[in-house]
């Protein structure tokens, strides 16, 4: 009966696990990135719309542009928190390719800190990933909160503009 060690997936196992999860970062990271642009470009719109508004406008454009710029922040704490997450996964593989290596070659020296350290770069990149996921979340809900606004203030402009 062959022993854990002999069996090789279960070293695949304690690689892939990992991997996917760097895999699964990295792409909620591109993502991600990819919303930070597009709050920047809008903060940069209000601003330009700001440069040239009347007073009837300021402070709606002000009030969009402050909701802009919390959206930005909170992005870019989820792009903080997906960049650990990523690089803790990919310590945690690399460790785990170590330790299988190790434990093939049949030195146990350094082995069981390797394995704990293994868990715990794990462990710290899926408490970031959740951590960023939770922040996106916030970050949507903001999003659609700024909408509703804008979309309340173009109703009652066009109210008032009616005859």
């Amino acid at each position: 009966m062959p022993t854990d060690i002999d069996n090789p997936f279960v070293i695949l196992s304690y690689i892939a696990g990992p991997a996917l999860l760097t895999n699964a970062t990295s792409l909620l990271t591109l993502a991600t990135t990819n919303r930070f642009a597009r709050s920047v470009d809008r903060a940069r719109h209000l601003l330009g719309e700001l440069a040239h508004a009347g007073p009837e406008l300021e402070p709606i454009l002000r009030r969009d542009l402050e909701a802009s710029q919390r959206r930005a922040r909170v992005i870019a704490r989820a792009m903080a928190g997906l960049y650990l997450a990523a690089g803790m996964f990919a310590l945690a593989t690399m460790l785990s390719v170590v330790g299988g290596v190790l434990a093939q070659l049949g030195v146990t020296t350094g082995l069981g800190v390797d394995i704990v350290a293994a868990a715990v770069a794990g462990a710290i990149g899926f408490v970031a990933f959740v951590t960023a996921a939770l922040a996106l979340i916030e970050e949507s809900r903001l999003a659609l909160r700024a909408l509703t606004l804008e979309a309340r203030e173009v109703d009652v402009r066009l109210a008032a503009a009616r005859p």
